[in-house]
């Protein structure tokens, strides 16, 4: 699972016997017989008594003063199918007993190498080949279902070879795209979830996918309280929303932040498609002058809700021009705020970069045409030949598989339309890839950066050169059309 924070603290000292609970299921020596106990596989309640047993482990002598440096090896002879106390205390102030798996054990000359059993026997700790696991003094310890992280209690109530996609946390919200087959258990799973993670209150699955103009998508609750306003903390920064009615993807924080970190104090930034702020609040907070959009009226209210509570209310008072959030089609925004905007502070002598983000990855490539020309009414040619490009991260999906090509492939016919798109102003090296992360099978988000010249933002029509870049062949270059 790619986010399991359950907190099982560990027993501070095992008596030589610790008593079972009261519903116990068997008695358990090893991980693989501990698996066979579990009598709950297939399930769809929650039964935490099911996981009552007890197990034997081996307790092996390691001198106190020696243990820091001899720990980290012998965790590879240590039960890891649940949380228990490893070190308890020994027969004196003396030694200290690690408590071991005895079938680890017994495959130790396996499982640790020459170095590592010489490095032990160095603090006294031997493990040779005459130590028997029969000859340590047996712990018989109880284990419960709070000995037990998230992963290993769905490992063992779900089917086997059950395919359970990992999921990601928005605040006190668990947000999981569970498969078909995997439905029946949702209840079961949000459960689970709900008693591991301290922090979680409320499970959901992604019923449907993202098919309408403001980019969220049903929800079903699995467990918890039906509460879907959560404050969501991503490097420092908190945002607050409505996750059945805005959208936000946690596993983009770090997206976000790389697109921040190429930015600077002063630059002025454009964000066509900005949600509740992740690229704007950061930008804002960085020191940007920040012209934020989203078509969403819910998404914009609390896009201006985050850039108030993440900046000091000195600020906004003092640099009130810093940050404006509009609520309108991206097309619009080019048009009525990036285009005058931008002609200002070209005529100010601007110096900075000037960005334009379109985190929209279903419809932003096809959303570049409304660069071309948007300041043709306010800037004349002869200005945009010293005007600074603007630097647009447009983001998009890309599907390798639909034609039977290479991802190579896939990723030079993403350039062609983007090179379409923007009716051959820039060239194949004015853009550069970058994978972000896997969505599906053969299904990839990218973020194409593209140097776009004010010369395309400033002309009615446009011709490309016919000049190619290192590394773009001729005959990809020549299907880009060219407008006379």
């Amino acid at each position: 699972f790619s986010i399991c924070r359950s907190a099982c603290s560990l027993l501070k000292q095992l008596p030589p016997v610790i008593g079972m609970a009261s519903s116990p299921i068997g008695t358990c020596t090893t991980a693989s017989s501990l698996t066979q106990s579990i009598s709950c596989v297939g399930c769809t309640e929650l039964v935490k008594s099911d996981f009552n047993h007890t197990v034997q482990l081996k307790a092996l002598p390691v001198p106190t003063a020696k243990l820091k440096s001899c720990i980290g090896t012998l965790k590879k002879l240590m039960p890891s199918f649940v949380k228990l106390a490893s070190i308890v205390e020994g027969p004196d102030a003396g030694t200290k007993l690690a408590l071991m798996d005895p079938k680890l054990l017994d495959r130790r000359q396996s499982l640790l190498n020459q170095a590592e059993l010489a490095h032990l026997a160095e603090f006294g700790v031997n493990l040779g080949d005459k130590l028997q696991a029969d000859q340590l003094e047996t712990r018989t310890v109880a284990v419960t279902y709070e000995h037990y992280s998230l992963s290993a209690v769905l490992d063992r109530l779900l089917p086997p070879n059950t395919q359970l996609s990992s999921f990601s946390v928005v605040g006190h919200i668990a947000h999981f795209n569970l498969k078909e087959e995997v439905l029946p258990y949702g209840q079961l799973i949000g459960q689970v979830v709900i008693s591991k993670l301290p922090n979680i209150r409320t499970v959901v699955n992604k019923r449907s996918q993202i098919n309408n103009e403001y980019r969220n998508f049903e929800l079903e609750l699995l467990a918890g309280e039906p509460n879907y306003v959560t404050l969501h903390k991503e490097y420092g920064l908190e945002f607050e929303l409505d996750f059945s009615k805005v959208y936000w993807n946690s596993r983009l924080s770090t997206e976000h932040h790389r697109v921040v970190e190429k930015l600077r104090p002063g630059d002025l930034v454009f964000d066509l498609c900005a949600g509740v702020g992740p690229f704007a609040v950061p930008a804002l907070k960085l020191g940007a002058t920040v012209f934020a959009n989203d078509l969403n009226p819910t998404a914009h209210s609390y896009l201006e809700a985050n850039l108030r509570r993440n900046l000091r209310k000195s600020q906004l008072i003092s640099q009130p021009e810093l940050v404006k959030a509009f609520n309108m089609d991206a097309r619009e925004f080019v048009a009525g705020v990036l285009a005058p905007r931008y002609a200002e502070a070209v005529a100010s002598g601007f110096e900075q970069q000037v960005v334009a983000i379109a985190n929209l990855p279903g419809m932003a490539v096809d959303l570049l045409d409304c660069f071309v020309g948007c300041v043709k009414e306010l800037l004349t040619p002869e200005v945009a030949k010293s005007a600074p490009p603007v630097r647009i991260f447009a983001y998009s999906f890309l599907r390798h598989g639909d034609t039977g090509g290479s991802r190579g492939e896939a990723e030079a016919a993403l350039i062609g339309r983007i090179c379409d798109r923007l009716a051959g102003g820039v060239q194949p090296c004015d853009i550069r890839l970058r994978f972000v992360r896997d969505v599906a099978t053969n299904k990839d988000m990218y973020c194409a950066e593209i140097r776009c010249p004010a010369s395309l933002l400033a002309a009615s029509s446009c011709c490309r050169p016919s000049a190619v870049c290192d590394g773009i062949d001729d005959q990809t270059a020549s299907k880009k059309p060219r407008l006379a």
